[in-house]
């Protein structure tokens, strides 16, 4: 399918749903170093295993925020942190240290406790993230189906519902009119004086993130899409900064498909990114 088209334009409209929970709650990674003895270097590989799994856990960004106290804080406390592991190789080297790799089985709950007791994140980045989980989790078991009318909107209404995310119809529409709002706003993308911005603009996507479009035109070599009035869930940020969506009603199909996004080609009006918020 080719998501660019000539001219496309999506209205939304929305009804209520219900649930679904997530998760993968264990985490199988590796570690390896090298130390004086056996002991040492096992314990120093347990903190690189648990430095690895906390590349899945924790964003880039907030690694690199709080790389100190990942390093003063959580590291050291591998030990604690791993539920078991199995040493993979052990080996004396000539140097007369020790190298030792192994595989660990860590607890995805037991590291967000230490997360939370040092500060790194709140309950709140939590139920956030389980929302997005959740929201994603919903999308990828409706595609190549109709969820509800089939209406793009209604995808997000009842991905939200299942997340038990705060419903759109509790905020209220902005800028303008049936500018749906899907939670918290995270940045806004626009054009003005002919120069693309965005507000803020180190704000980053990330899956589970509902955009709404208005009047929103991307153009490159591949054509020209306007997205007058839409809505699509982000469902992964790729490093190229190409954006992959789940979305309803696009090219004329009301099922949910996926779909390429890439922001850096708007040209014209603006897409608002929501982050879901948990409901009451």
């Amino acid at each position: 399918m080719t998501y660019f088209v000539r001219l496309s334009a999506f209205l939304a409209i929305a009804i209520p749903a219900f649930a679904q929970p997530i998760a993968n709650p264990t985490l199988t990674v590796r570690g390896s170093a090298t130390a004086a003895d056996e002991k040492a270097a096992t314990s120093a590989a347990l903190s690189d295993a648990l430095k690895n799994a906390l590349e899945v856990v924790l964003e880039a960004s907030a690694r690199t925020k709080h790389k100190d106290a990942i390093t003063e804080k959580v590291l050291p406390k591998a030990g604690e942190i791993v539920k078991s592991h199995e040493v993979l190789k052990s080996e004396k080297l000539a140097s007369g240290k020790v190298s030792v790799q192994l595989r660990a089985t860590i607890e995805r709950a037991t590291i967000t406790a230490k997360l939370i007791e040092v500060g790194i994140i709140s309950k709140e980045d939590l139920a956030a993230n389980e929302i997005a989980d959740n929201v994603i989790k919903f999308c990828k078991g409706q595609l190549g189906t109709k969820v509800g009318d089939g209406e793009c909107g209604t995808l997000a209404v009842h991905a939200i519902a299942a997340a038990k995310g705060k419903p759109f119809h509790e905020f209220k529409e902005n800028p303008g009119a049936q500018d749906f709002v899907w939670g918290e706003l995270q940045f806004v993308q626009e054009i003005k004086d002919d120069k693309r911005v965005r507000t803020p603009a180190d704000v980053k996507l990330k899956a589970g993130d509902v955009i709404q479009y208005r009047d929103a035109v991307f153009r490159s070599s591949r054509g020209i899409l306007l997205l007058a009035h839409h809505t699509a869930i982000v469902a992964e940020v790729k490093t190229t900064g190409e954006v992959v969506v789940y979305e309803q009603n696009m090219n004329g199909k009301q099922e949910v498909t996926k779909g390429t996004l890439r922001p850096n080609e708007l040209s014209g009006g603006w897409m608002r990114v929501y982050r879901p918020v948990a409901g009451k």
